[in-house]
C-alpha cells in the first residue's frame, strides 16, 4: 500500500493551554515561584501544586494561570478541563494574556465546554490585543480556515503578519505556507522558502524544518533533491516535530535521499505516530501491511489505519476499504469496505 508524503505544507497551529515561566515582582513570589519551577521540572507536581497555595491565597494572576495548566494537563491534581478553565477565567479576569489564550484554546477544542468557534475567536482578539503572538498567529489561522468566521486569506495574512513582527515562528511559517499554496497572493516558492528559513531560525521554529524539506522533496522553487529533503527531515526529527518524523520515515523506508532503512523507517513511523501524527500511523501501517522491516501483521496494520481514519485520514480510510474488499487479515466484507469507501469520498469533497 502506498505510503504518500504530505499532501500540503504545514499551517503552524497551537491551541492547546502552553506552560510558561511568566515574570514576577515580589523578591518574596519570585522565591516560592523558583520552587514551583524546580519541582515542576523534576516531576514533582504534587509539590508543585503546594507550592502554588500560598500564591493563589494572594490571588496572583500568574499562579491561577499555572494551576489551571495543572489541571489542564492533570499533573499533580486529577485532569479536569472544567477546573482547568475556571482557573484561567480567575487569572484572565486580572488580565493575564496567557490564561485568555488558554481559555481560547479550550473553546477551540471543546474541551470542558461545547466547542465554540467564535467564542474562541473572542478571547483570542483579547489576548492579541494584550500583545500575544501566538493569538495574533491563530486568529490568522481561523481566517485562512474559516473557522468562526468567513474564510478570508488577506485577513489572515494581516495577522500573521502582526505575530512575525512580534518574532513569531508560528506567524513566518503561516505566511510562507500562504506563499508556497498561493493563497490570497501570487504563488512564489522563493518569498514562501524566504519566510520558511527566516522561521526556522527564530526561537520555537523547528517545525519549518518540514516545510523546508518538502520544498526540496517536490522542487518548488529550488531543484528537487531528496537528499537534502532527507536532510531537513532528520533535522526536524532530531528536535521533536512529528511531522518532520513522519516524513523521515517514509524516506527511509522509499529509500529517497539516500539508504534503504526499514529500521530507522520503522523507528521514526512509530515515534511521530505515538505522537498522534497521521502520516506516522499510515507508514507505520503500511510496513505491517507490506511486511517490511517487520513481520507481515494485518491485524497491527488494521489498528494503525483504522486510528488514522478516526482522526479524518483519508489514506487511513482507503486502506480500510481495501482491507475489508480484499479480505486481507480479515473475513471479507463489502459492507464495510463501501463504509470506508464512502467516508474517504466524502472527507475528499470536505478538502475541496
Amino acid at each position: 500500500m502506498e505510503i504518500p508524503i504530505l499532501s500540503s505544507y504545514l499551517v503552524a497551529m497551537s491551541i492547546s493551554c502552553l506552560f510558561f515561566v511568566l515574570p514576577l515582582t515580589a523578591s518574596h513570589v519570585n522565591a516560592e515561584q523558583d520552587a514551583y519551577t524546580e519541582a515542576y521540572d523534576r516531576g514533582d507536581y504534587a509539590t508543585a501544586y503546594q507550592v502554588l497555595q500560598p500564591l493563589i491565597n494572594k490571588e496572583d494572576p500568574n499562579a491561577m494561570f499555572r494551576l489551571g495548566c495543572l489541571y489542564y494537563y492533570g499533573k499533580g491534581v486529577s485532569q479536569s478541563y472544567s477546573e482547568s478553565l475556571k482557573w484561567f477565567h480567575k487569572s484572565a479576569g486580572k488580565g493575564n494574556a496567557r490564561a485568555m489564550y488558554a481559555i481560547a484554546g479550550q473553546y477551540y477544542q471543546g474541551k470542558g465546554i461545547a466547542q465554540n468557534y467564535s467564542e474562541a475567536l473572542k478571547w483570542y482578539g483579547v489576548a492579541a490585543e494584550k500583545g500575544e503572538a501566538d493569538a495574533m498567529d491563530i486568529i490568522g489561522v481561523m481566517y485562512e480556515l474559516g473557522k468562526g468566521q468567513n474564510q478570508d486569506y488577506a485577513e489572515a495574512l494581516k495577522w500573521f503578519s502582526r505575530a512575525a513582527e512580534k518574532e513569531s515562528a508560528g506567524g513566518m511559517i503561516n505566511i510562507g505556507t500562504l506563499y508556497a499554496e498561493g493563497k490570497g497572493v501570487e504563488k512564489d516558492y522563493h518569498e514562501a522558502m524566504k519566510w520558511f528559513k527566516k522561521a526556522f531560525n527564530a526561537k520555537g521554529g523547528a517545525a519549518a524544518s518540514t516545510n523546508i524539506g518538502l520544498m526540496y522533496f517536490r522542487g518548488d522553487g529550488v531543484e528537487k533533491d531528496y537528499s537534502e529533503a532527507s536532510k531537513w527531515f532528520q533535522i526536524g526529527a532530531e528536535k521533536g516535530v512529528a511531522p518532520a518524523m513522519a516524513q523521515l520515515g517514509f524516506m527511509y523506508d522509499s529509500g529517497l535521499g539516500g539508504k534503504q532503512d526499514y529500521s530507522e523507517a520503522l523507528k521514526w513511523s512509530r515515534m511521530a505516530a505515538d505522537k498522534g501524527e497521521v502520516l506516522g500511523m499510515t507508514n507505520l501501517a503500511s510496513m505491517y501491511a507490506r511486511g517490511v522491516g517487520v513481520p507481515q501483521d494485518y491485524e497491527v496494520a488494521l489498528k494503525w489505519y483504522l486510528t488514522a481514519a478516526e482522526k479524518g485520514d483519508i489514506i487511513g480510510m482507503k486502506a480500510l476499504g481495501k482491507i475489508y474488499y480484499e479480505g486481507l487479515g480479515v473475513p471479507k466484507d463489502e459492507n464495510e469496505a463501501s463504509k470506508w469507501y464512502r467516508r474517504a469520498g466524502e472527507q475528499e469533497q470536505k478538502g475541496r
